[in-house]
């Protein structure tokens, strides 16, 4: 049965290609396109077959497969309101690639006579068009330097035999969190091997390498760093990782300074050597835990996940929901960056709290009391409950800093002197949670040498850009600003309703115009992700934390909804009993 809250017109409007157009325009649109299902496994399109229509994905996930000399791969996904086939229609040539539904998938088909008639009708859709083109462009860029549409050989070179059994372990943690078929070959024997592990001298290993890439797109290599054909195999590999002491570290970075493989460093033991220039990625010890093994599997396969937690007061809830389905699955996160209530969060998750643990302290933190005190103003004009609020999270922060957090945070805020936002990823939390939350005319800025900081809901409501920046490979956004809502709550309850309003108040105008006018720009930050979790949520405003449960359910809901997207790009470490 269809959602009574869905408006016609929704599929259309959520895609780019056709934003801007009027409601008339869209509904005419939609009249003159076909409804199409893609059950799971089946393709939608060939390529070489001629483009006599484009599609818009209603629900569902697509994928975009290319052939390359090096095999089949997967060039993009396509989710809810994106387009398909627009150009071949345009310039009237075959599909340029294969499209195959992930999931059982929702399509709408528009015939090329139609979209010619109403790309002369309608100018917008061609500056629509442009745009998603760049953007395209963009991404593109993007995923080549990432050497996401090639095969990739990476060198683990080692220094003593601890390294070399490291090496081992690392080799059993990238194949369990990578994506794609690895293969794995010892330059020489270092240690016993496995069966499936194949051991050469230098010239098999480059030969083993153009074999093992008719079957697997990732190669590890195990090289000794006294190989005295090191360069030739350097020469031949994308990436280099390290594994060694300190001191061994920087004399064999001095020694392949000339080599143009990237360099990365794991160290096996705490120094107090200055290794500034260089880049390590991990200390692991002489017998590393498990929990630093993985992280290194999913750095070499680039699956390092990063959670970029939106703006949204009350809302934020919602992130706590997404967390429990994060966990419940097995997924681990590596990087958290937030605005707003989103950093608040995202410092609880950095501390290594569970997602019932955060919940409860959300709501001691915004108590019935600090929350009742929200609209009532001091003698400067500031929030009473938020000053409350702040106050009470110096016990929760502890005095701690940036560098005690059990994983790396950014928290976003924005300089209303320099007009431009700031990204604090290190020195005291409690400044950098103050200034995250320091909403602009409820409470006053946090003023840090020339800055002048403030909520950074202004400018960056969905911080993906910081996440990504932090180092994270996929990124996860979960956008608490939408106009996708419900009229009422699901099981509505006189509990889930949004506190009556005696009168109107500046503070919530305020509040509410924030909101409003930073719609568009959280859809645009979170755009930047490869998932987007967008939570829908039934009336509610920014201080309606009583609805705590029901924003809760509603990003666990919309989590649970995302799962298969997210399974297709990042696998779970475990699961929890």
């Amino acid at each position: 049965m269809p959602d009574k809250n869905l408006r016609r017109t929704d599929p259309l409007e959520k895609s780019t290609i056709f934003q801007g157009l009027p409601v008339s325009a869209l509904t005419e649109i939609l009249d003159q396109m076909e409804p199409r299902h893609c059950a799971a496994g089946e393709y939608l399109c060939r390529e070489g077959e001629p483009g006599k229509s484009l599609f818009v994905v209603h629900k569902g996930l697509l994928e975009v497969l290319l052939a390359r000399p090096e095999g089949v791969v997967s060039v993009a996904l396509l989710r809810e309101g994106d387009i398909i086939g627009e150009l071949s229609v345009l310039v009237n040539e075959p599909r340029s690639a294969d499209v195959v539904a992930r999931t059982p998938t929702e399509i709408l088909e528009l015939s090329a006579e139609n979209y010619e008639r109403l790309l002369a009708l309608y100018p917008q859709i061609s500056v629509n068009l442009n745009q998603v083109l760049i953007q395209r462009l963009r991404q593109s860029t993007l995923r080549l330097a990432k050497g996401r549409l090639h095969r990739e050989t990476i060198i683990l070179l080692v220094n003593d035999p601890a390294a070399a059994n490291i090496a081992h372990q690392v080799v059993d943690a990238t194949r369990t969190a990578s994506m794609r078929d690895v293969g794995v070959i010892l330059c020489r024997p270092m240690a016993p091997g496995k069966a499936d592990i194949e051991t050469l001298d230098v010239e098999s290993t480059l030969a083993g390498q153009e074999r093992l890439a008719e079957s697997c797109s990732l190669i590890l290599a195990v090289v000794r760093a006294n190989e005295p054909n090191l360069n030739v195999l350097l020469d031949n590999a994308d990436r280099c990782l390290i594994v060694a002491t300190p001191s061994t570290a920087r004399t064999l970075v001095t020694a392949l300074h000339e080599c143009r493989t990237m360099i990365e460093i794991c160290l096996t033991a705490q120094t107090d050597l200055d290794l500034e220039g260089l880049s390590v990625v991990r200390t692991l010890g002489v017998n590393p835990p498990d929990v630093d093994l993985a992280w290194l599997g999913r750095h070499i396969t680039r699956t390092k996940l990063g959670l970029a937690l939106g703006a949204g007061g009350a809302r934020g809830y919602a992130h706590v929901g997404v967390l429990e389905v994060l966990e419940e699955e097995g997924f681990e996160i590596d990087y958290v960056g937030g605005s707003s209530i989103g950093a608040l969060v995202g410092y609880f998750i950095s501390t290594g709290m569970h997602a019932a643990q955060i919940s409860a302290a959300l709501k001691d933190i915004f108590n019935p009391h600090n929350v009742k005190e929200m609209l009532r103003t001091s003698m400067d004009g500031s929030s009473v409950g938020l000053d409350a609020v702040l106050q009470d999270l110096k016990k929760w922060t502890q005095n701690s800093s940036f560098i005690d957090l059990a994983s790396p945070l950014v928290m976003m805020t924005a300089d209303l002197n320099a007009k431009r936002a700031v990204a604090i990823a290190e020195g005291p939390i409690y400044e950098a949670v103050y200034a995250a939350m320091a909403v602009p005319g409820l409470v006053p800025p946090y003023e840090r040498g020339t800055e002048l900081l403030v909520d950074a809901l202004t400018l960056v409501p969905v911080p993906v850009a910081a996440v990504r920046g932090a180092g994270a490979d996929i990124t996860l956004a979960v956008n608490l600003l939408s106009r996708d809502t419900l009229a009422v709550w699901p099981n509505s309850t006189e509990s889930s309703k949004p506190q009556r309003r005696r009168r109107i108040r500046m503070i919530d105008t305020l509040m509410e115009s924030l909101d409003m006018l930073q719609l568009n720009t959280s859809v645009r930050n979170a755009a930047e992700a490869d998932l987007v979790i967008t939570p829908r949520f039934g009336p509610s405003t920014w201080r309606d934390y009583h609805l705590a449960d029901s924003f809760y359910a509603a990003g666990k809901e919309m989590a649970r909804e995302q799962l298969p997207e997210l399974m297709h790009l990042a696998k779970p470490h475990r699961r929890q009993n």
